[in-house]
């Protein structure tokens, strides 16, 4: 018989995942789901009838408090609902690209949102104070070769990290830091 021990292990400190998933959630998330924004979706019940395309499937999630971190920049669908991530507001005026160090302030200069997921409580005025952690965020949403940080490129790299293609909850987003031994 063999037993295979696997070890699972947090590359970064719970707390300092939490206070950047505070400052990146949000409470709603628009999918790009197949007939979003659509009349047909947007009159739809969604109670599971038989005859209708559209009874399980959403576009459009919504929650008390922040519980999700939008992987992408900003989504609109064609009957004019829209939305803009929060982690966006980094790229406002002139600002189209980010360097390491334009990625770590504009991050703490997020504000912070108490969110659904995390199991401790963080305090709304304690940024994230670890800039190794901030840093290694950076290099893993930086595509190869590149030189500075996009807004798509953030969108593009909080999708491969987490591996979710619209949004992603708590648990996803944490285990983009785990590393499994």
């Amino acid at each position: 018989m063999i037993f295979f021990l696997t070890t699972t292990l947090l590359l970064f400190a719970e707390p300092q995942i939490a206070k950047l998933f505070g400052r990146f959630a949000d409470k709603k998330l628009l999918l790009d789901v197949p007939g979003a924004g659509t009349p047909d979706m947007k009159n739809c019940c969604h109670g599971g009838c038989d005859n209708c395309d559209f009874s399980r499937v959403f576009d459009e999630m919504n929650a008390g408090r922040p519980k999700w971190v939008a992987c992408y920049a900003e989504r609109e669908l064609i009957d004019g609902r829209r939305h803009e991530a929060p982690w966006k507001q980094m790229f406002e005026g002139d600002v189209s690209e980010l360097s390491a160090h334009d990625f770590v302030a504009g991050v703490k200069g997020l504000p912070f949102r108490p969110s659904m997921g995390p199991k401790l409580k963080v305090a709304a005025d304690d940024p994230p104070d670890d800039d190794e952690f901030l840093l290694a965020l950076y290099e893993m949403l930086l595509p190869p070769g590149a030189a500075a940080l996009t807004a798509g490129d953030v969108a593009t790299g909080l999708q491969r990290i987490t591996g979710v293609e619209h949004g992603a909850m708590w648990k996803d987003f944490c285990n983009a830091f785990v590393v499994v031994k």
